[in-house]
Parts: structure tokens; sequence; C-alpha cells
């Protein structure tokens, strides 16, 4: 329901989704319990991390922020005549809602766009930008965990015209595949017919380049990776020493994704509260997949959907595209 105690000015409106039933320590216990050892990549992003995946972006191997910000610009009059007047866009994940603000000036009179995110204080301070730059645009907010289910309520939409989930970034590949149709089904509930979700997908390739791309040679990546254990010992007091383990990325082309794990370089133990784990040198932890897409991996997603796969715009050298997956008439 909407929050007007803290309503921020520059918001139409403000909703507090349900907080997301997930611990930290759970999470962690659970995943070294047993192998395979994974760990949730969202843990990646405390204040420290959040800050090396930004310098991550501007290194030169990798091309995903790049390619995408550029096929936008170049596509976005594309996007706008499938779009029409008057749109309702939302944004799980907003972030700083830099890549919306392209579509945004390609649209014809937008109406509406929602931020959705897990952070009050960023919703408020980027709904104040967007209401500096498009004084004509209803900014709402979802503050919440954007893969947990979300019903659409009588504030939002107000538009006359389509509804876009637009969902860029890639962030799509960072889920599995049988999550990837769970979550997309949840933004599939908030469409009508002749709606649509617009994704932002990285393209299977040359897998030199791919491992490049989760390999810079500033050690950005690494420094991320390895962040996970060090927001471990500050958040939750773990025992270990960062020392003993190092950043590994690859492109698996069977499966065709990125895998990037934390190696031990030497026997080791990671304590958490009263648990020990212990771990052989050459044992990893799994903290990320990066799933990657051809046509026939989109098309059987759209299938998955029952969306129709109406529309691929491609970067100049095929390394990212924007799927647009339509509602179908009932």
């Amino acid at each position: 329901m909407a929050d007007t105690a803290q309503l921020s000015s520059k918001l139409a409106y403000l909703i507090d989704a349900e907080a997301p039933v997930s611990d930290f320590r759970t999470d962690v216990i659970e995943g070294l319990s047993a192998p395979p050892f994974e760990l949730p990549p969202k843990y990646f992003y405390d204040a420290n991390g959040a800050e090396l995946f930004e310098a991550i972006c501007t290194t030169p191997e990798y091309y995903v922020t790049r390619a995408e910000i550029e096929l936008l610009q170049t596509s976005a009059a594309s996007i706008a005549d499938i779009i029409g007047p008057d749109a309702n866009i939302i944004e799980p994940g907003s972030g700083a809602a830099e890549k919306v603000r392209i579509l945004l000036k390609a649209l014809p009179n937008p109406a509406e766009y929602t931020l959705f995110d897990i952070s009050r204080e960023q919703l408020d301070v980027v709904a104040r930008g967007l209401a500096e730059d498009f004084p004509r645009l209803r900014v709402g907010a979802v503050a919440g965990d954007f893969t947990r289910p979300l019903l659409v309520t009588g504030e939002m939409f107000q538009g006359s015209g389509k509804r876009m989930c637009f969902f860029p970034g890639g962030t799509i590949g960072n889920f599995s595949p049988t999550d990837q149709i769970t979550l997309l089904s949840g933004f599939k509930s908030w469409l009508r017919p002749g709606d649509g979700i617009l994704i932002g997908v990285d393209r299977i390739k040359n897998a030199a380049r791919l491992d490049a791309a989760y390999n810079d040679a500033a050690g950005y990546t690494a420094r991320f990776n390895l962040n996970l254990l060090r927001h471990m010992q500050s958040a939750l007091g773990a025992e270990l020493n960062t020392d003993d383990w190092d950043h590994q990325a690859f492109f698996n082309i069977a499966r065709g994704c990125i895998e990037m794990h934390l190696r031990a370089n030497r026997d080791t133990q990671i304590g958490l509260d009263q648990h020990v784990f212990q771990f052989s040198a050459g044992e990893t932890i799994l903290t990320e997949e990066s799933w990657k897409f051809d046509e026939a991996r989109l098309r059987a997603l759209a299938d998955a959907l029952n969306l129709d796969l109406k529309h691929i715009w491609s970067s100049k050298d095929d390394a990212f595209s924007h799927v647009w997956l339509e509602m179908p008439d009932a």
C-alpha cells in the first residue's frame, strides 16, 4: 500500500513491498554446509561492492554497459514506435535510472515511470532528479525486492498507453534458467494484451572476450568477488583469511554461462558462529552465474512465458541485445 507518511514531494506514490524473507547469515550457512558450495551474488553489494562494480563498468574489458548504452541510443526511436504515447514504465532494479532516461527522451509523452529498488534513500534521490529533467512525467516508486511478487495497486499505471517493464543490463542472466522464468512470470502479471517486457541480454560470443570481461587487467572484478568474503567478515563476524582465496571466472561453453568462483589456494576454513567449514586447496565456492543468450535461447524463454518475441535490437557487433516480449491477445 502507499506510504503517505514518508512520501517524497517528488513521488506520486511510494509502495512498500513486503520485506524479503532472506538472511545473510542463514544463506551463508546453507551455502557452505555441503558441496557444491555457493553464495548468493546479491551479497556482493555492500557499499564497497557497489563502488567496485561501478569501477568494473569503466574497464575496457567490460563491454556490457557501453554496448547497451550505444544500442539504446541507436534503437530508442524504434522502441518508441512500438511503445507509443502515454506509456507506463516500471523498472525493477532501477538503481540510478540512467539508461531509462534515453528511452524517456525518445518516447512520445511518457505518462508514468515507476522506480523499483530496495533502497528508499536512492529512490528519493533519483525521483528528484527525474522530476527536474522530466517535469511532466508522473514518478512513482516501489521500495522492495523485485524478485518477490508485486501486485498492481490503484496508484500504479495511470497513463492511458502501454505498460512496459524495462529490465536492462543483462541482469536476467544472473538468474538460473528456471529462476528467469519465475521472475519474468511475475513481471508478466503486470501486463495486459499489447503490453510487454523490454529485456537487455548479453549475447553468446567468443569465449576469450567473455573471459576477459570478467578478468579485467586492473583487478576490479577479482576485488569485487573477494569483497564477498570481506562483507561476511564485517556484517557477520565470519572468521577467515581472504589471502587463502583467489578469484576465478570463466565461460562454460557447454552451459552457455560465465561462472564466477572463489577458489581456495590452500587448505583453509571459514568460521561462522558455531560452524566451521573446511575447504581443501582447489575447492571452489560458486558466487555468480551470468547466462548468455543466442536467438534459440531467447525464443525458448519467450515460449516458456507464453509471450510473443516481437523484436530484437542488437548492437553493431551483436555483443548485446534488447528484446521485446509482448503479451498476446487473450
